[in-house]
């Protein structure tokens, strides 16, 4: 089953390293206690432009890391 994007996002906020909902914050110009409580779930409907900006965060981030075979495919 394919993951939401509200799924995605909050999966990538709970595994990333402390002080990455701040970088978030301040590189995509969203209030960082918005991405706080979009990470707790206190938020059941965030708006599709703020979960955009995060999903664009995490996969330009996956896309630098991932090994070159895997982008090449």
């Amino acid at each position: 089953m394919e993951q939401n994007i509200l799924e995605f996002v909050r999966q990538r906020l709970n595994d990333a390293p402390k002080g990455t909902a701040q970088k978030i914050a301040d590189q995509r110009g969203i209030a960082y206690d918005t991405v706080l409580r979009i990470k707790r779930g206190d938020t059941e409907n965030p708006g599709i432009k703020t979960l955009e900006e995060i999903a664009t965060y995490f996969r330009a981030r996956e896309s630098v890391t991932a090994p070159a075979t895997a982008r090449a495919t």
